[in-house]
């Protein structure tokens, strides 16, 4: 249970007043939008990340980097964005010279790309930012100006998806970040976790895990999920998960890659994100679900805590994403780990040439730059954690011109797609 008063678990630096405002106004919101008390985790967490002036990727609190609460490949190092630049080039021969960013965060992955697309001469006529969020937009345009400043003139910021995309699609850390379900085993059945948000005697919100008797349409959701991961039959999945387990299911990123798939008209689309295959997305073993929240860089699994004050986001399961877009009629070019496909992508060639460059940048500077590499392919850290996925639509995706990322340590056998 989480008591929202002015206090911060573990002694962690205190938001400021207006934070703990907006926090109060949130949980306000929250109980007129419940239901009696009660609201399913997806609705909570799409109020808490994204309430307009109030949800915490809408509101004005830095987010990204050393001042906020947590830190993206982009800021780790300039090289990242330069590997995704060669496998969008490579897409363009075949698609409109058009990016198209998904969450784009503080700006620093567009503005490196258009930088990186400046230096090497690539043709790109647009560079497309569909962003929700006010402050960010406004961040995002500061951070261009800043760094690729020749290129503001491309770039135009969208609130909603486009009804016809020609060209690249790309999001990194974008699909962890969209609500989520939960369901819960429970020894009577499947149940939905929800928040219940109430007020004491002293008009402090009071926010608690509580659940319900899942519907129909959910539970045919929640079972070939269990029954892939153990390999069973519906009959034996309760052999395998002790009651109290209790994962996600990530409808509204399976509803969003339907979208895309049905506006894109020709090009390719680019996930990285942290994730799964379903098999071990689902396995007994991870009986505490995915959830993960991020504040002033502490990482930590209690979501009701801190409402739009913190990061709050749940681990992606690749085989519903696949599953969503090969259905909605994308074809699926490649699934594997990001070291791989930046290692795929030149990776090692591009250290190699900065390294070269070493008495020029200094000592400093190489040992930042060699640091912020071994996080961004580590299995220790992003390396393994963090996959690539692309998909294309009428492109020739047989043709290995289309597939620089995905040549070697290509995983899409163990999307299970064939099994579905």
């Amino acid at each position: 249970m989480a008591r929202i008063a002015q206090t911060v678990p573990n002694g962690l630096p205190a938001p400021s007043a207006e934070q703990w405002h907006i926090s109060q106004s949130l949980c306000e919101r929250m109980i007129d939008a419940s239901d009696d008390g009660w609201l399913s985790f997806e609705r909570y967490m799409e109020m808490v990340l994204y309430t307009p002036t109030l949800g915490y990727y809408v509101a004005g609190h830095t987010k990204l980097g050393a001042s906020g609460d947590f830190v993206t490949a982009p800021l780790t190092s300039p090289l990242f964005a330069h590997c995704l630049g060669d496998q969008i080039t490579q897409w363009f021969e075949h698609c409109a010279p058009v990016v198209i960013e998904f969450g784009a965060g503080d700006g620093t992955l567009a503005a490196q790309l258009l930088n990186y697309f400046n230096t090497q001469s690539v043709p790109l006529t647009q560079y497309l930012i569909i962003e929700i969020s006010p402050d960010l937009q406004q961040r995002q345009y500061k951070k261009i100006l800043e760094i690729a400043p020749h290129s503001i003139d491309r770039v135009q910021w969208l609130s909603e998806l486009p009804t016809a995309m020609n060209g690249v699609i790309v999001g990194n850390e974008l699909i962890d970040a969209m609500p989520v379900r939960i369901f819960e085993l429970q020894e009577s059945g499947i149940y939905e976790r929800g928040v219940s948000i109430t007020k004491d005697s002293t008009d402090q919100f009071l926010l608690e895990w509580a659940t319900r008797p899942v519907d129909a349409a959910f539970q045919r959701q929640v079972m070939p999920c269990l029954e892939q991961s153990v390999s069973g039959q519906m009959g034996e999945v309760a052999l395998h998960y002790p009651a109290g387990f209790f994962s996600e299911i990530g409808c509204a990123a399976a509803a969003w890659m339907e979208t895309v798939a049905q506006n894109l008209a020709q090009g390719a689309v680019l996930l990285l994100d942290y994730g799964f295959p379903r098999r071990e997305f689902y396995l007994p073993v991870r009986a505490q679900g995915t959830l993960m929240c991020h504040y002033r860089h502490w990482a930590h699994t209690d979501p009701l805590t801190l409402p739009g004050m913190q990061d709050v986001t749940a681990h992606v399961d690749f085989s519903a994403l696949a599953s969503a877009a090969v259905n909605a009629g994308l074809d699926l070019i490649g699934y594997t780990s990001q070291a791989r496909f930046l290692i795929n992508c030149g990776l090692i060639d591009k250290v190699a040439a900065l390294q070269n460059q070493a008495t020029e940048i200094g000592a400093l500077q190489t040992a930042k730059m060699n640091q912020g590499i071994q996080q961004l392919i580590s299995e220790a850290e992003m390396g393994e954690l963090f996959k690539a996925i692309a998909f294309a639509k009428n492109l020739p995706v047989d043709n290995l011109d289309v597939a620089k990322g995905f040549t070697r340590g290509d995983r899409s056998h163990a999307l299970g797609l064939s099994a579905e």
